[in-house]
């Protein structure tokens, strides 16, 4: 019977261990459900985030595209002007040089003027040589001839260089 008597205090003490952790689990099992389903909240908010930076992520990407293409196109646009303004310095150095030519052009035409003017010396008597408009009446000056061309150039007052191309 001691025996019995023993393995019955042995199980009751046990069945009171498991009553005290049941005790203690069924305390502790509120606490776990509330903190599982703060985590569960917790979680869901991270993947709404992630959702969230992912999309971000891909406006990003295709954005950078774009910034991409812009580059390229300030780059090209970039390239047009540094060439344009190489053309501009290539056309004022142009100028310059057919205003230079311009100039011994008028020198030349300026000689020939004085030479006619030499030649028509006191047409009219008074000692006034006779010219109709810019012609000088009475001489016809030959100009000289170029490519088969005869040609002669003009320059005006408005720095404007004219060449006049006229069939012989």
């Amino acid at each position: 019977m001691e025996k019995e008597l023993e393995q019955s205090r042995d199980a009751t003490k046990a069945l009171s261990a498991i009553a005290e952790r049941a005790a203690e689990l069924e305390t502790e099992l509120p606490r776990l459900q509330y903190d599982s389903i703060s985590d569960m909240r917790a979680a869901e908010e991270m993947m709404a985030e992630a959702a969230k930076l992912r999309k971000l992520l891909l406006e990003i990407e295709s954005k950078s595209s774009d910034m991409e293409e812009w580059v390229k196109e300030k780059l090209s646009l970039q390239e047009a002007l540094k060439k344009s303004e190489e053309r501009e310095k290539s056309l004022e150095l142009f100028v310059v040089r057919l205003k230079e030519e311009a100039g011994v052009s008028e020198n030349v035409v300026r000689g020939l003027n004085q030479k006619v003017d030499t030649v028509n010396g006191g047409v009219n008597g008074n000692g006034v040589i006779a010219r109709d408009g810019k012609r000088v009446k009475g001489l016809n000056v030959q100009w000289p001839v170029c490519g088969g061309s005869w040609f002669y150039c003009c320059y005006n007052y408005c720095c404007d260089l004219v060449l006049l191309l006229v069939d012989p």
